[in-house]
């Protein structure tokens, strides 16, 4: 449900019942990891730096790793709704995302969560980062909402209404690319003109 990795690895991969797998040779072999979370679906992975790791899932599963996912250490429940997904914004700095809008901030990897207004009651799948700081978060009804300052505040730029989006990613252009029920959607215009 959840894949994070780096150029040099390891890659990680979350699922149903509690299940991650690691790969330490980029994908062609992968070995189960007890996390000791127990059987709590993971929804999503993400890695900040220094070793940090963090993993989110159903009913309000937060946990972290400060070794590269060796172990891991489950966070007090601080929301009982899914996540299904987390941005790091840096080595101490995340969000995690989920169920009717909820976004939560972490300034100190995960000692203390304080709640973001996303401007949106509706469910989020789906988020990242782009080059230039900001932060998109997208989901139920195709609903899209950004943060210019860090994931404090958010501003809806679409109501929904459409199929719902399970990911974005930002193009090596600019743009953002929008995956979904709908299929595969492009937005923006391109940071650069492209050279004849």
């Amino acid at each position: 449900m959840g894949v994070w990795g780096t150029a040099r690895g390891p890659l990680f991969a979350t699922g149903s019942f509690g299940r991650l797998l690691v790969s330490e040779d980029r994908g062609k072999t992968w070995q189960p990891r007890d996390t000791g979370l127990g059987d709590r679906h993971f929804y999503g992975i993400a890695g900040g730096g220094q070793q940090r790791l963090m993993l989110v899932g159903e009913s309000g599963l937060v946990a972290r790793s400060a070794d590269g996912g060796q172990s891991w250490e489950r966070l007090p429940d601080f929301y009982n709704g899914s996540f299904f997904g987390l941005i790091a914004l840096s080595a101490s700095d995340w969000l995690v995302y989920g169920m009717r809008g909820k976004v939560f901030r972490t300034g100190d990897f995960g000692a203390i969560w304080q709640q973001v207004d996303a401007d949106t009651g509706l469910s989020l799948y789906g988020g990242t980062r782009t080059g230039d700081g900001k932060v998109v978060l997208v989901g139920e009804g195709g609903v899209v909402t950004q943060s210019g300052d860090g994931g404090r505040t958010f501003k809806r730029l679409n109501d929904g209404g459409a199929g719902s989006l399970s990911s974005v990613a930002e193009l090596a252009d600019g743009r953002l690319i929008f995956t979904g029920q709908s299929g595969i959607a492009v937005a923006g215009k391109p940071a650069k003109s492209p050279t004849p």
